[in-house]
C-alpha cells in the first residue's frame, strides 16, 4: 500500500516540476550564480590539474564534474549537474517519505511530503550549479539512518549515518558541526562501530575526509576543509560590523576592507579572519551582535534568489505573474519554515526526557544551520531550503505524539 502512495507522490512531484518549469522556462534560462563559476573551476583543477581548491572540497567536485572525464566543454557541467539535481531532489522526496513512514500513517507521511514538493526555492535551485540540492538529500539521508538506528538500535544504521554526514563535509565545509553534534551524542557506541562489519563503510568516509585535509596542507599549507570559512565571515558579518561601528552602509563585496584582502595569501586571509573576530569580540561586541541578527534576519526573510534571476526569454504573457507568484511564496515559505523551526526545535529541547536522541539531533541540526547562516548574507533562501525537510519531518513527529497524547484518532 505504501508503494503505491510513493508512486503517486513521486508522479505529482513530476507534474509540480514540470508546471513550475515551463512557467518560468527554467530550462533556457542563463542566469548563474557567482558561486556557480567557483564549483567550475573546483571542477577544472581537480580533472585538468589534479588539484585542490582552496575553496570548494573535493567530492562535490568529482560527482559534478565527471563530464570533463570526457570533453573540455564547461557546458557539459551545466547539463550534467541538472540531471544530477533532478535526481537528488527526488531522492529527498522518497527518502523524506519513507522517514515519515516510521513515525506516522502512510497518507500523513503522503501530505507532509507533498509540501516539500511544492517548496519553490528547492525546485529553483536544481537548474543552477550549486550544492544545496545534493547536501539536502545527504542531510536527509543521514537523519533517515539515525531515526531507524533510534527505532531498532542496529548499530549499521549508525554507521551509515555517520558515513554518509562525513562524506557531506567534502561537500559543505559547514557540515562539520554537525558530525561533532553526532559525535558528542554517539561516543559510547564507538566501541560497537569499531567492531562491526559494516564499519568499512565509516573508514572509508574517514579516508576520504584525510585526502581533504592532507591535500590541503600539501597544497596551501594548513590542516583545513576549507578556506571559505575565513572569508566568508571576514567579508559578510566582519565586516557589515565593521561597518555599523563606522557608521558606513555595507555593501556585499565592495566595502574598502574586503577589497584590500585580494592579494592575500590563503594562510594571511586565514590569519586576519582569526584576529578580526577576536578584536571585534574584545572592542566591536554590540555591532557584532548586530550584524548577526541583521543577517539571520535576512536570510530568514528573503525570497529564492533564483526566481529573482528569471527572464522572460520567451516573452510570455504569463511569465510575469509566474515569477512575482514564485517570489511571494518563496519568500513566504522561508520565512514560516524558518519560524516554524524554530518553535518546533525549542519543543523538543523542552522535552528532553521524552524524546528519542536521533529526534534531538534533528532539532540541533536546524538550530544549528539557521544560527550558522548568519555569519553570511544576502543569501535568499539558499541556506534554510536545506532543512526544509527535516523541519517537515519533526513538525509531523511532534504534532503525531501529541495526537496520541490527546488520543486524537
Amino acid at each position: 500500500m505504501s508503494r503505491k502512495y510513493q508512486c503517486f507522490l513521486n508522479l505529482i512531484s513530476l507534474l509540480i516540476f514540470i508546471i513550475i518549469a515551463f512557467l518560468c522556462q527554467l530550462n533556457i534560462q542563463t542566469y548563474k550564480f557567482p558561486d556557480s563559476f567557483s564549483y567550475i573551476l573546483a571542477c577544472k583543477e581537480l580533472y585538468f590539474d589534479l588539484k585542490l581548491d582552496d575553496h570548494r572540497p573535493f567530492l562535490y567536485s568529482l560527482i559534478y564534474g565527471i563530464p570533463l572525464l570526457f570533453t573540455k566543454n564547461i557546458e557539459s557541467i551545466f547539463l550534467w549537474s541538472l540531471v544530477l539535481n533532478i535526481l537528488f531532489w527526488f531522492a529527498t522526496i522518497n527518502v523524506l517519505f519513507k522517514t515519515l513512514l516510521s513515525i506516522t500513517t502512510k497518507k500523513i507521511a503522503f501530505y507532509a511530503s507533498l509540501v516539500f514538493s511544492i517548496c519553490i526555492g528547492n525546485i529553483f535551485i536544481i537548474f543552477h550549479l550549486l550544492t544545496e540540492t545534493i547536501f539536502t538529500s545527504t542531510i536527509l539521508l543521514t537523519v533517515y539512518y539515525l531515526v531507524n538506528y533510534s527505532e531498532n538500535k542496529k548499530i549499521k544504521h549508525l554507521i551509515y549515518a555517520l558515513s554518509v554526514l562525513i562524506l557531506a563535509c567534502l561537500i559543505k565545509p559547514l557540515n562539520l558541526g554537525i558530525v561533532l553534534i553526532c559525535i558528542i551524542f554517539y561516543y559510547k557506541d564507538i566501541l560497537k562501530i569499531t567492531k562491526s562489519r559494516y564499519s568499512i563503510a565509516l573508514y572509508f568516509s574517514f579516508l576520504l575526509f584525510m585526502i581533504q585535509l592532507i591535500g590541503m596542507k600539501l597544497t596551501y599549507g594548513n590542516f583545513t576543509l576549507s578556506y571559505i570559512d575565513s572569508s566568508t565571515y571576514y567579508n559578510y558579518l566582519g565586516t557589515k560590523a565593521d561597518c555599523f561601528k563606522n557608521n558606513e552602509v555595507f555593501i556585499q563585496g565592495k566595502n574598502k576592507r574586503v577589497m584590500e584582502t585580494s592579494k592575500l595569501s590563503h594562510q594571511e586571509m586565514k590569519s586576519l579572519a582569526q584576529k578580526d573576530i577576536s578584536n571585534q569580540l574584545r572592542n566591536n561586541k554590540v555591532n557584532l551582535i548586530k550584524a548577526y541578527f541583521s543577517n539571520l534576519y535576512i536570510n530568514s526573510t528573503k525570497g529564492s534568489a533564483s526566481v529573482h534571476g528569471c527572464k522572460n526569454i520567451n516573452k510570455t504573457n504569463y511569465f510575469d505573474l509566474s515569477q512575482f507568484l514564485f517570489k511571494v511564496i518563496s519568500k513566504i515559505q522561508n520565512c514560516i519554515f524558518t519560524i516554524f523551526g524554530l518553535i518546533s526545535s525549542l519543543i523538543v529541547l523542552f522535552n528532553l526526557k521524552k524524546i528519542k536522541k536521533g529526534n534531538l539531533i534533528i532539532a540541533l541540526m536546524i538550530l544549528y544551520i539557521i544560527g550558522i547562516s548568519a555569519i553570511s548574507t544576502d543569501q535568499g533562501d539558499r541556506f534554510h531550503i536545506i532543512i526544509y525537510p527535516l523541519i517537515i519531518l519533526q513538525i509531523t513527529n511532534i504534532i503525531t505524539n501529541w495526537r496520541q497524547r490527546l488520543y486524537i484518532p
